[in-house]
């Protein structure tokens, strides 16, 4: 039981570790890759469309509804932290349902070939804790350039 959650403890202290040694190493590099999260990006699941602008430090994203028509802004980002080689990772809360409680979520841009790639983890609360599994877990495709650029507030 004790060896197990050494081994537990650990395996997370490593994990962490790895994270601030990155961030740590690539420094200002995250600036210039996180310009590439403005855009319009779609997940399937769920099924989630955003326009992803700059709004003050950080990003906001606006849902698009049907009809390609400009929602409120339901996403508020900030740089979190470099991760490695090509990936930027962000930090902030995602709100789906308005009557339902934000996610707190990270998020983390990937370029892949000439693609680019967001994928987003989350669950219920004030911050992201390291966890096994998370409610949210979307992988959002760019499809192109935002048309909502007005963040709503909400």
């Amino acid at each position: 039981m004790l060896r197990s959650r050494i081994h537990a403890f650990s395996r997370r202290a490593g994990t962490l570790a790895a994270i601030f040694v990155a961030s740590v190493a690539l420094g200002e590099a995250q600036a210039a890759g996180a310009s590439d999260l403005t855009g319009r990006w779609s997940a399937s699941r769920p099924k989630l469309t955003l326009d992803i602008v700059r709004c003050g430090e950080g990003w906001c994203g606006i849902e698009v509804t049907e009809g390609a028509r400009c929602g409120r802004t339901v996403l508020r980002l900030d740089i979190a932290r470099a991760v490695s080689g090509p990936m930027v990772g962000f930090a902030g809360r995602l709100e789906v349902i308005a009557e339902a409680e934000p996610y707190a979520v990270g998020a983390t841009l990937q370029s892949q070939g000439n693609a680019a790639v967001l994928w987003m983890l989350g669950h219920t609360g004030a911050t992201l804790l390291p966890r096994r599994m998370y409610p949210l877990n979307a992988y959002f495709t760019r499809l192109g350039d935002p048309i909502c650029v007005e963040p709503k507030l909400s």
